[in-house]
């Protein structure tokens, strides 16, 4: 008996071709129990499964300040010959008496960008994620990048306008003009976005420098409580380094959830004109929908276990980037932000920075109210919320409090001081 090979190959290529359907079937079956069990792990553990829940809730458009302090940066003229940038350089050369009085020119000449600060001052809340978007999961959108270096250039101006008034004896003025920079920078502190943060970080910078030169000796124990109730807490170091990645869990977790394919490039990308559309797009969609969801929810189940590892080991940056650079079973569309995120690595000494400076400064702050009220500086500072390694030098009788750092004790880069404004 002869065997027809033929009807035999036809027999199994019908055989192979209703399989596919069924193999597709089940492994869409067994990715979407996955996905809901990764959520579910997420939810449990308290991880956000939807940006929205990362910001605050928005409030109403008549009591949002936030639009009236863009409007304000956008009424500034511009500064002549960067006299504003060179003002917050440290390294570079002090500006000369015609420089002084070019600035003064500038500041004295923003009066539209004053009575619009006034405005915003009586509104009782800001938000401003919706002018400012994240830019490292997002398209770039030029008007958050716009509204993003107008905020800054308001901060500085603010910063510099509380500097010049301090230093022509208006201390009305000056606190008037720090407390509005404050206010913004409360309002930075709160949004879970990176971009907003990033502002925040660098803008309370520019606000603390400002603070150790209007404070002048001599000045009154009402003033010095007021320039105090200015400073904010220290934060833990749990901002720069973590919240980029709260991001990205919480984008890829509201994107899983729809369990629909829309998670099939989903990230705007350059080589945009390379990607299918129309019907094929739709029908790749379809057919690699059980691998991108595996893909999404190995990644983030891959994520919580490193986001564990960090958080017990919170105090170290190093370690924090260390813990996610070797992660690579990552989606396509996430591997541009992850390398724009390992950057942020530089970021993160500078928070670490900053907030011993705001310790320093607050803790100065005690110093010269003591000195005011009860006459003599007191015989020991309140160094809370300095980061691990960081210590607060201060003896009783010397004229300056010193930070430095246990591991590079004497360091040019770790020391910072506040000089006792009447001296020993």
């Amino acid at each position: 008996m002869t065997i027809d090979w033929r009807r035999v190959l036809r027999a199994m290529l019908w055989m192979n071709l209703a399989a596919l359907p069924a193999a597709w079937l089940l492994a869409d079956f067994l990715t979407q129990r996955r996905a809901g069990e990764v959520l579910l792990q997420l939810k449990l553990a308290g991880h956000p499964l939807t940006r929205a829940l990362l910001s605050p809730p928005p409030v109403p458009p008549e009591m949002d300040a936030a639009p009236l302090y863009l409007a304000a940066g956008r009424a500034l003229r511009e500064v002549p010959d960067n006299l504003l940038d060179r003002e917050f350089d440290e390294r570079a050369r002090r500006l000369t008496a015609p420089e002084q009085a070019q600035l003064r020119s500038w500041l004295a000449g923003q009066g539209e960008a004053v009575d619009i600060i006034t405005q915003a001052r009586r509104r009782a809340t800001c938000r401003f994620v919706p002018w400012i978007t994240n830019v490292l999961l997002e398209a770039p959108d030029p008007t958050s990048e716009r509204n993003g270096e107008t905020l800054s250039r308001l901060l500085r101006w603010l910063c510099v306008g509380g500097r010049v008034a301090a230093q022509d004896g208006e201390a009305e003025s000056a606190l008037m003009f720090m407390d509005t920079a404050f206010q913004v920078l409360s309002a930075l502190s709160v949004e879970q976005v990176t971009t907003a943060r990033l502002i925040h970080l660098y803008g309370l910078r520019a606000a603390l420098n400002s603070v150790e030169r209007c404070v002048r000796p001599g000045m009154q124990l009402a003033q010095l409580r007021r320039w105090r109730r200015l400073i904010p807490p220290p934060e833990p170091i749990h901002g720069i380094m973590a919240l980029p990645y709260r991001e990205a869990m919480a984008c890829w977790a509201e994107r899983l959830a729809a369990s629909a394919g829309a998670a099939l490039l989903p990230m705007p990308r350059r080589d945009a004109n390379l990607q299918p559309d129309g019907w094929t797009r739709d029908v790749a969609r379809l057919l690699l929908r059980p691998v991108t969801r595996f893909d999404i929810a190995q990644y983030l189940a891959g994520t919580q276990v490193k986001w564990e590892i960090f958080s017990q080991n919170e105090s170290s940056p190093r370690k924090w980037c260390e813990v996610f650079r070797g992660w690579n079973l990552l989606p396509a569309g996430l591997r541009p932000f992850t390398a724009k995120t390992e950057r942020l690595f530089d970021i993160s000494g500078d928070e670490n920075t900053i907030r011993v400076h705001l310790v320093l400064v607050r803790a100065g702050l005690d110093c010269e109210i003591a000195r005011a009220s009860e006459g003599k500086y007191p015989a020991t500072v309140d160094d809370h919320g300095l980061p691990p390694g960081w210590l607060l030098r201060y003896e009783p009788g010397k004229s300056r409090l010193v930070t430095d750092h246990r591991d590079s004790p004497g360091a040019s880069w770790a020391l910072m001081e506040w000089k006792l404004r009447q001296g020993p």
